[in-house]
């Protein structure tokens, strides 16, 4: 057996570690990895190829069938149908790579289970600490990710295209230009010669030696190639080859400005703990001297100008590795060299895009070429992942893709949404939805102009996952970012197919909002009202929950909204329950559900102890019930909007010149009877009143698209940069007038309305 079996017999995963030059490979709780192999494969002609510079997937998974061939049959020596699997990743690694290793493991080699463990984590488990500014110098490039407490702190993510491939490459130009025939220096041997003979030399002696001021460098040694030839390494290529990592330029930032711009990015009552706990990894690291030059170089640093004022750090330490061989296992970063040169080429396009557009909009260098725009929607705030393609029609827009994925049957069972459950079917399902959804649109992902993505307001989770593979997708095919407000999406939604000028009136009312707002423009918005506890639609969830709708089968797989109003359309009894009027002593515009909510379910636990029900049974009179619990939410509701009418219509928020609209948007939308009630109060102000198709009221990435074309039309200047766009849970939408409101005290003569709740079919798909 190549490795012992543990006391409980159980056998050790096997640790990959698959970089853009070398792969590491090992067992778990192993001090060093086993073997250290060159990251290619042999093609036809008996050349080798690097596996991640490759044409297609099909190639890419015969590279890794063939890699991992070698990997557990010639050097590990065991079953992989007998061993777990973990793959130590960066968080940027591309879905496509992730994916075909993923199936290359599973379907021809059939292992057990697969893990993949961010690299920064890991790199921190081996000094058990949770703090620490990690220091990835890899092949390709040098990233610097902060983590704090186990969480990353993406926003303050670094990179630049200098790591182990551009000391290799200064050692082979000077030796070539000593005399040393280049085709004798092959990768491992350049690698041999860095890691045996060059060290990282101290600030002092390579500031002389940059002036040219240095009396001598430090000896030449001898080194044996092949048993035979002698090549002779220069000391002032000993000590020069990593100079690379400071640069004195202003063209890339040195290393050690790297890692003070990350910690500048974090919060301040992180930077100390940050700059207290640096830790080295990647090959790179091994180089001796390294720590001690980046320190003298960061001191220096933070008594300058540039971050003097700025960046309050007294002391600078570098954690001791346990031992050389482990700089190595903490090397597993699986494809972040790959992964990262794409993001650096992208990122340069995208500033170079934004330096051109600094005084001209996206949307007018659009219309310079006369082209009409198509973007891609991702929308994942709560639960449902959805993804649109929507191209502009003029001032419409005309949907030419969509695929959602609703986790609507999921939660049911769980009496609610539960974010890390939500989080991991969006992570199931994004990929999926967002290839399905181009398929559908019959186009690529070079005509589309743009990805917008919602990062607010919404459940973190499930933001996290959409913005991580709009960013992605940003970055792989040089597209802009459109971040996006959830709400004004909604706000927005109808204007798709309907003709609606600015400004207009929109009632927002969903599962986690209840708003009432004028839309001035695409980014301008005036809030007169809003929840102050529950969502309507959270109340009719949960009312239908405890009535047990879904016990009985026309129920089944409906929402609690649309449960609640098709059950209403059923009463014939005249039985009569009176709830509450919520706030009608306050003259505001604001809503309150949390009152009707409990009262409800209070009176749900009289009447069954009243009718002695069985735990699965629901009361006799439900449909009455629902009747008037949808009728107590919709007259609560339409006095709130007629207040917000009249009071728009007094303070000149919509003039008499306007042409009267209410929108009437988000899932709860989609109810008729709460839209036939808020049009009735519309009308009779003279309001002409729309929503969008059912379908498109709940969450969905066509109103997200809608969106982003939107705000390119409009001509806001494009200044979205990938690592500064994050997710907020919580915001605001527009300015506020609640207060304003209030203090007008407008007492109004509500308006009468039918209030009959016609017949409603039985529709699961609403």
């Amino acid at each position: 057996m190549p490795i012992y079996e543990t006391v409980l017999q159980e056998k050790p995963p096997v640790v990959l570690e698959i970089g853009n030059a070398y792969t590491k490979l090992g067992f778990s709780a192993e001090p060093f990895p086993r073997f250290i192999i060159p990251t290619q494969t042999l093609n036809t002609l008996g050349q080798s190829e690097k596996i991640l510079q490759y044409e297609n997937k099909t190639k890419l998974y015969d590279k890794f069938v063939q890699l991992l061939q070698t990997i557990f049959f010639k050097h590990l020596l065991v079953s992989p149908k007998e061993r777990k699997v973990v793959v130590v990743e960066s968080i940027f690694c591309p879905t496509e790579i992730r994916e075909t290793l993923a199936k290359a493991l599973f379907h021809h080699f059939e292992v057990s289970s697969l893990y993949f463990v961010p690299v920064h984590l890991v790199a921190l488990s081996t000094f058990a600490i949770d703090t620490a500014l990690v220091v990835d110098l890899g092949f390709k490039e040098t990233t610097i990710m902060p983590v704090y407490s186990g969480v990353q702190v993406v926003r303050a993510f670094q990179a630049q295209s200098y790591g182990g491939e551009a000391i290799h490459q200064e050692i082979k130009k000077q030796l070539v230009s000593s005399g040393i025939d280049g085709a004798n220096l092959s990768d491992d041997i350049i690698e041999d010669i860095k890691v045996r003979t060059c060290f990282v030399t101290k600030r002092e002696r390579a500031i002389k030696s940059r002036d040219g001021n240095l009396d001598s460098y430090c000896p030449d040694v001898d080194y044996h190639l092949n048993g035979k030839e002698i090549i002779k390494v220069p000391g002032s290529l000993r000590e020069t080859a990593a100079e690379v990592l400071f640069p004195d330029d202003n063209e890339d930032a040195s290393l050690p400005r790297l890692i003070l711009d990350s910690i500048l990015l974090c919060p301040m009552d992180m930077r100390k703990d940050l700059a207290e706990n640096i830790v080295l990894i990647g090959g790179t690291a091994m180089m001796t001297g390294l720590a001690a030059r980046l320190k003298a170089e960061i001191l220096d640093l933070l008594s300058s100008d540039c971050y003097k004022e700025r960046l309050f750090v007294k002391q600078i330490k570098f954690h001791k590795p346990v031992a050389k061989p482990n700089y190595v296992v903490l090397l597993f970063a699986i494809i972040a060299d790959c992964c990262r040169s794409y993001y650096i080429q992208n990122f340069k396009m995208i500033i170079c895009m934004r330096s051109l557009l600094s005084r001209r909009s996206f949307g007018a260098v659009f219309r310079d070429h006369s082209r009409t725009l198509t973007v891609l929607g991702i929308e994942t705030s709560c639960d449902d992942t959805g993804v649109g393609i929507v191209k502009q029609d003029g001032t419409r827009g005309k949907i030419i893709g969509e695929q959602l994925f609703s986790q609507q049957n999921i939660h049911t069972r769980f009496g609610g949404i539960i974010p890390p459950i939500a989080k991991d079917h969006h992570r199931e399902n994004i990929d999926r939805a967002v290839k399905t959804c181009i398929e559908k649109s019959q186009i690529t992902m070079d005509e589309i102009d743009a990805v917008a993505v919602t990062n607010r307001p919404g459940l973190p989770m499930s933001l996290e996952i959409g913005l991580r593979y709009a960013k992605y997708l940003c970055r792989k095919f040089s597209k802009p970012l459109i971040p996006i407000h959830h709400m004004e999406a909604h706000a927005l939604t109808a204007r798709l197919g309907e003709n609606i000028p600015f400004p207009y009136m929109c009632l927002l009312i969903s599962g986690g909002h209840c708003q009432l707002v004028i839309v001035k423009g695409v980014d301008k918005f005036y809030l007169l009202g809003e929840s102050i506890d529950d969502a309507p639609g959270e109340a009719f969830d949960k009312i239908a929950r405890r009535l047990k709708l879904q016990n009985l089968p026309e129920f089944d797989g409906m929402s609690g909204g649309r449960a609640i109003e098709v059950a209403a359309s059923q009463s014939e009894d005249p039985t009569k329950f009176d709830f509450p009027l919520p706030l009608a002593r306050y003259r505001d515009c604001q809503f309150s559900f949390a009152g009707l909510k409990n009262n409800a379910q209070r009176l749900i636990s009289k009447l069954e102890q009243e009718n002695e029900t069985r735990p699965d049974e629901v009361i006799p009179a439900y449909r009455e019930f629902c009747r008037d619990f949808l009728g107590a939410i919709a007259k609560h509701i339409r006095h709130r909007l007629q207040r917000g009418i009249e009071y728009s219509l007094q303070e000149g928020l919509i003039s008499k010149g306007d042409v009267r609209s209410l929108v009437v948007a988000g899932g709860v939308a989609a109810n008729d009877f709460i839209f036939r009630s808020c049009s009735e109060v519309a009308k009779h102000f003279n309001f002409e009143s729309f929503r969008a198709p059912k379908r498109l009221c709940a969450d969905n990435g066509v109103m997200i698209a809608w969106n982003g074309i939107e705000k390119l039309i409009s001509e806001p200047t494009f200044s979205a940069n990938l690592e500064e766009v994050n997710v907020i849970n919580k915001c605001s939408l527009g300015e506020s007038l609640i207060d304003k409101v209030a203090a007008a005290e407008l007492s109004c003569k509500w308006v009468k309305i039918d209030k009959t709740i016609k017949k409603s079919s039985i529709d699961r798909k609403q």
